[in-house]
């Protein structure tokens, strides 16, 4: 995650430079008009405000119509993204706490189609899902790995016991008839 650093110099040049990534958004249109142009490789919808650069953090950008109306009313996931410098750096769904504790199960899915997708490693769909039994939230996010090397492993064979040659008992050799 790129960081903000304050600097005790007069290199000003440098300071404006790592600064301004924060702003660098990548669009659909090529260039960053407003904070209303839909955003390169997010979901249709998405913006990122200006305002919603935050050093030490990076950007957000995020689809209003899925803000919650409070705090209170807020019981679902909601997809980020965190751009900088033109990309996208990071992307988690925020999940409220109500979603993840108490005595209920909750299962939440959604698929993720990008605008002007240039990532392709960038998920096609994730999944969230609590167990109240065991209290385990299990997270799965799909999508290709950047190494198409990468595989899935294969479950594990079973061993065959191998056989012995001899189909004799080896003990039966010191025993005397």
């Amino acid at each position: 995650m790129p960081h903000y650093v304050a600097r005790y110099s007069l290199d000003f040049d440098v300071y404006i430079d790592d600064s301004l990534a924060f702003f660098n958004v990548g669009t659909v249109i090529g260039v960053q008009c407003s904070a209303t142009d839909q955003p390169s490789n997010m979901p249709a919808d998405f913006v990122v405000g200006m305002s919603d650069m935050i050093p030490l953090m990076g950007g957000h950008a995020w689809n209003p119509s899925h803000e919650p109306d409070s705090v209170e009313t807020w019981d679902t996931p909601v997809w980020l993204m965190g751009p900088y410098d033109g990309g996208i750096v990071d992307f988690e769904p925020m999940i409220p706490l109500k979603f993840i504790i108490g005595d209920t199960d909750h299962e939440y899915s959604e698929s993720l189609v990008y605008e002007g997708q240039t990532i392709d490693e960038l998920p096609s769909s994730y999944s969230v899902n609590y167990d109240a039994t065991t209290s385990i939230t299990t997270l799965v996010l799909v999508g290709s790995s950047a190494d198409k090397k990468c595989k899935a492993p294969k479950a594990a064979k079973k061993k065959k016991c191998k056989k012995s040659k001899n189909k004799k008992d080896k003990s039966s050799k010191n025993k005397k008839d």
